[in-house]
């Protein structure tokens, strides 16, 4: 009965995996966005505010995938992979009409913040 589970844990990793393959492989455009939180805002703080960003682009048409992360000091970089460059970017006007969107930039220094749109070449999984 453990190796039944234990085939059935597998198989659903596998199963999740290309799915993930699957999406990356739509992908055209990385929009990475770097900036810093406005003095006072904890990485806690600012990880709960950024997700719920989450909500907001996963709506969007053309989103695909989206990760944070921080570094030692206090930067933070946001990147999110779309279907196309005019998806990302038509996202970009809407969100700005959305209220959790509008909780997240509150916390951002907006004179750290940049944002660059890359066309995708190429991408490795393994």
């Amino acid at each position: 009965m453990k190796w039944m589970l234990n085939l059935l844990t597998v198989l659903a990793v596998l199963g999740c995996h290309a799915q993930a393959n699957s999406k990356m492989e739509q992908a055209a455009t990385i929009e990475v966005v770097t900036f810093n939180v406005k003095p006072g805002v904890q990485i806690e703080q600012a990880k709960e505010k950024l997700t719920l960003l989450n909500e907001c682009v996963q709506a969007f048409d053309g989103f695909i995938y989206r990760s944070f992360s921080v570094n030692e000091e206090g930067q933070w970089i946001d990147i999110v992979y779309w279907t196309s460059k005019e998806a990302a970017l038509k996202a970009g006007e809407q969100v700005m009409n959305d209220p959790k969107a509008q909780e997240v930039f509150a916390i951002i220094d907006e004179s750290s913040m940049q944002m660059n749109h890359y066309s995708l070449l190429d991408t490795f999984n393994n």
